[in-house]
């Protein structure tokens, strides 16, 4: 079967009515409208070709599709994941995974931990923190991941607040000494 973008459009047609004339000549008037109608489709598929659109439809189109934590400041590859999983994510709106994808997404060095896998002893149930490893974290940047978070939780869980790793590059001595004792021990039974 060949292609509606591309084939003759008197060959689409049926057997029983392609060979009148009438119907070849209607076939031949509007087959180069028909043409200009599907290049101009092709400029409707946005949310399939988001690098190709600019950032005021990016959005428009966030705003529509509801994204959460969508930010224009973001880089314009971070927005256009944001706009292509967003119904995704409101499907499973309220799970750990999407408050996982989305915290990773808008700010990089931050995950989701659950009750169960907090260290050194597991919390208490229904409870989750999230867990950041970066270093140029700034109060503005704790409200707005609060506020995000507040936004994609399930009503029954509670946040149980914010953990903040830091690391610390330092050399590491390490040293031994060797020595010998001339002092007797003896046992006091």
């Amino acid at each position: 079967m060949e292609d509606v973008y591309t084939a003759d459009f008197n060959e689409l047609l049926t057997p029983g009515i392609k060979d009148y004339p009438s119907v070849k000549f209607a076939s031949r008037a509007i087959e180069p409208a028909l043409r200009d109608l599907f290049v101009q489709l092709e400029n409707l598929k946005i949310r399939g070709n988001l690098s190709n659109v600019s950032d005021q439809v990016l959005d428009y189109l966030a705003l529509e599709y509801r994204v959460f934590g969508y930010d224009s400041e973001l880089p314009r590859a971070t927005r256009g994941t944001m706009i292509r999983n967003s119904i995704q994510w409101l499907m499973r709106l309220g799970t750990p995974s999407v408050i996982d994808e989305v915290v990773s997404l808008v700010f990089s060095h931050a995950k989701c931990v659950e009750w169960f896998d907090y260290e050194p002893v597991p919390g208490t149930p229904y409870h989750f923190k999230v867990v950041i490893d970066d270093a140029q974290f700034d109060n503005e940047r704790v409200k707005k991941l609060i506020s995000l978070v507040m936004e994609l939780k399930n009503v029954r869980s509670f946040f149980d607040g914010i953990e903040r790793l830091t690391t610390i590059s330092r050399p590491i001595y390490a040293g031994l000494a060797l020595g010998r004792s001339r002092n007797q021990i003896t046992w006091i039974s």
